[in-house]
């Protein structure tokens, strides 16, 4: 009965998330025929793939394309999850957590050079020009997944300590490659 009730509540709220984002995405969707960019493709998604490897070490530098990894806290909080979930520590509503989970491994599916015959057939998926446009949603499913570990006695600790590591981690990106000093003369 309680299953039903949250899985209602569930469908009931992603319905509404779709009917109140509609007047963005319904316009998007009816008028795509009359922009000229929905014909012709900006880039060819063949080249643009990630590979596992890129998705799990870093790669950051200041060249032209951007560094596509998940994060290794991110990554040590979904299988902190995964393991608190397989030992029967994590017990409200599995739902979410299970949709999270799925969704997650599948979007890096579809980032990788094995979801090739899915980017080709299927006809949604031609307008997204690059694959890795989805590390955004495989973010947010990490953080919605790793939300579950607030959940246990200490979670709120944990969750406290994953998020200093975060900022730790993160810390050497947000440094500038090199400083530039032109004088005043220069922007008279």
């Amino acid at each position: 009965q309680k299953k039903l009730l949250s899985t209602k509540y569930y469908l009931l709220s992603t319905i509404l998330g779709f009917a109140l984002s509609a007047y963005f995405w319904l316009p998007a969707i009816w008028e795509k025929k009359y922009i000229i960019l929905s014909q012709i493709p900006l880039a060819d998604f063949h080249q643009h793939f990630v590979s596992l490897k890129s998705l799990i070490l870093p790669s950051w530098s200041y060249d032209a394309l951007p560094s596509f990894q998940v994060g290794w806290v991110h990554l040590a909080a979904l299988v902190l999850v995964l393991i608190l979930f397989f030992l029967k520590r994590i017990q409200d509503d599995f739902l979410i957590l299970r949709f999270s989970i799925v969704a997650f491994l599948i979007l890096v599916f579809l980032m990788l050079p094995a979801s090739l015959p899915f980017w080709q057939n299927t006809p949604l998926f031609k307008n997204f020009d690059f694959p890795w446009r989805l590390l955004g949603l495989t973010g947010f499913f990490i953080s919605l997944a790793s939300g579950f570990l607030a959940l246990g006695k200490s979670g709120k600790f944990l969750v406290f300590f994953l998020a200093i590591l975060v900022i730790v981690f993160n810390l050497p990106y947000a440094q500038p490659r090199k400083f530039v000093n032109r004088g005043d003369d220069f922007y008279r």
